[in-house]
């Protein structure tokens, strides 16, 4: 879109793999944003190496809504971020969260984007197991009062996605070659398995 977008941005370790912290703090480097490449999936991860302890990769999300039409003078009442999953993984047993995000651009995805996906969590936490990947079903997760106040009345609602031990700093017990992934259907797929931000509110 013209206006908004959303994509995933990446840190992958070079070799046999990094450490916990050097990949979770790392400059990042990789993007898909699918609104340069047509991409109708994006995805959040977190990975293992092959080598005892070294980490792979994490992936964060960013989510960018239009929410123009919002008066200024609205009051919001309540929101949900509802998406459909269209595959997942789960080797660390985790959990995913909605983050605010503040990437460089509304319409484009650089790799230093990384870094300015948020750490406080906008919504409870929700298991990847209770996650349903049909590629059809939506999955509706409600922001909290922090999550409200990142609504931009009139303008553009940026929000991103973490795995929560990626968000809470808290290093799962390694396994080698394990995933904890999360495949969504992004904007530009069919318009039924679109991102969709759900804004109740009253003027």
């Amino acid at each position: 879109g013209t206006t908004a977008l959303d994509g995933q941005v990446s840190y992958t370790s070079s070799g046999l793999g990094e450490s916990w912290a050097v990949v979770r703090a790392g400059s990042g480097g990789g993007t898909l944003d699918g609104d340069v490449t047509g991409l109708t999936r994006s995805a959040w991860i977190l990975a293992s190496s092959d080598v005892a302890n070294p980490w792979h990769e994490i992936v964060r999300l960013v989510l960018l809504f239009d929410t123009g039409t919002i008066p200024s003078s609205a009051t919001i009442i309540s929101a949900r971020l509802r998406f459909v999953v269209n595959a997942k993984g789960n080797s660390f047993s985790g959990s995913i969260v909605v983050v605010a995000s503040t990437p460089a651009s509304n319409t484009t995805l650089v790799g230093t984007d990384y870094n300015q996906v948020g750490a406080t969590a906008l919504s409870a936490t929700v298991t990847i197991a209770s996650l349903i990947a049909d590629d059809a079903s939506y999955t509706s997760i409600s922001l909290n009062l922090l999550g409200l106040a990142q609504i931009t009345k009139g303008g553009i609602t940026k929000l991103g996605i973490r795995i929560e031990s990626d968000r809470s700093n808290v290093e799962p017990t390694w396994s080698s070659l394990g995933q904890d992934i999360v495949t969504i259907r992004a904007s530009e797929a069919v318009a039924t398995q679109r991102p969709i931000l759900e804004v109740t509110y009253q003027v």
